[in-house]
This record gives structure tokens, sequence and C-alpha cells, in this order.
């Protein structure tokens, strides 16, 4: 009998929490509807969005390029390090001259639909993350292998 109480004390905890959670998500998202509404509305919170907006995939890109040029410079292979440094020299170029026409044409033709940018561009996203794979494969193919937890301990 103590193990059913238990079983249908903690059956209805569980429910609580989650009628909670979901009751807290839909108070939270109807606040933020009518205060972000009026906001919308406003010409420069519009711009400042779209041009959030443009700067992801920049900022995406460029972070990760400049992670794995940083590790780079710890690589054994120098021939491998120079062509990965030059392949991130060349991707972060072409990042940055996408962003900057993409931020031409917003302002001249006043783009709104995401599909109208050349960083959003299917092409462009495949070609930046098959060379970072491509990069980081051929790093990992000419680096030692590490030990594996499990032999560090009889190796010592």
């Amino acid at each position: 009998m103590n193990r059913n109480v238990n079983i249908l004390a903690l059956f209805g905890t569980w429910l609580l929490v989650f009628t909670g959670f979901v009751l807290s998500m839909f108070v939270l998202f109807l606040i933020m509807k009518l205060i972000f509404i009026p906001v919308f509305e406003q010409r420069w919170f519009e711009l400042l969005f779209y041009i959030a907006m443009v700067s992801v995939p920049f900022v995406l890109f460029e972070f990760v390029y400049i992670v794995f040029f940083r590790r780079t410079k710890n690589h054994p292979s120098p021939a491998i390090r120079l062509i990965s440094k030059f392949l991130f020299v060349a991707g972060m170029s072409y990042c940055l001259l996408i962003y900057i026409l993409d931020f031409i044409s917003f302002f001249k033709k006043e783009y709104y639909a995401i599909t109208e940018f050349r960083s959003f561009d299917l092409r462009f996203l495949c070609v930046h993350i098959f060379g970072l794979f491509a990069i980081a494969i051929l790093q990992a193919l000419t680096t030692e292998k590490e030990i594996d937890w499990t032999q560090k301990d009889v190796n010592r």
C-alpha cells in the first residue's frame, strides 16, 4: 500500500511540474508577445533585427575559423599547418566578402527575405561546412593517435 502511495505521489508531482512548466511557458510567451509587438513595429528595431540576422552566418563561421586557426599553430606537420592556414584565411576572406556584399544589397535594395542574401545560400553554407570538415579530417589523419583512457593507466 505504501509503495502505491509513493508511486501516485511521484506521478502527481511530475504531472504538476509538467503542467506548471507548460503554463509558465504560455504566460512567458504571452507577455513577450504583448511587449514585443509594439517594439517590432518600430523601424529602427526592424532594421536592427535584419542586421543581426544577416550577421549570424558571418559571426558563426568567423568564430569557428578563428578557433581552428589558433588550434592549427600546434599541429605537428608543417605542410598541413600551411595548407590549413591558407584555407582558413581564404574561407575567412570569402566569408567577409559575402558579408559586405550582403550589407550593400541590404541597404541598396532593402531585401527583407532571408533567401535574398548570399550568406544564407545553400552553396555558401555547404562550401564552408565541407571545408571545415575536410581540414579537420586532414589534421586528424596527420596527428599521432591519442592514448585511450583504458590504456593510460597501463602505460604508467
